[in-house]
């Protein structure tokens, strides 16, 4: 898998990138990078996102401990259980928010 990237330049969340669950071993790293003034958290969701009634707003989302809550400079971190999607969540945001997720691993079969 490449890396992805997403930005936000508002309050508010990214996408949902989906991983493949189905790799092994699992390894996605994470990397925020933070131009200006936010608070932001990383988060991942177990639930269904190939479901036809998964709705990102209505999904049930963990913070990564990498990203705590109220985090306000660029940071990094990484999960290596399976799940199935990471977004990127903006509370405040002035400036410009970028995650990068690169996910390692053989693709599933």
């Amino acid at each position: 898998m490449r890396p992805i990237r997403l930005s936000l330049t508002a309050a508010g969340v990214t996408d949902p990138v989906i991983t493949d669950h189905y790799r092994g071993p699992f390894n996605v790293g994470v990397g925020v990078t933070l131009s200006g003034t936010a608070t932001y958290s990383v988060e991942y969701t177990y639930d269904d996102v190939f479901s036809s009634a998964f709705n990102p707003a209505t999904a049930q989302w963990f913070a990564m401990s990498a990203f705590p809550a109220g985090t306000a400079t660029s940071k990094d971190g990484a999960i290596t259980t399976p799940v199935m999607a990471i977004r990127l969540n903006a509370a405040t945001l002035t400036g410009t928010l970028t995650m990068t997720v690169l996910q390692a691993g053989m693709p599933g079969l």
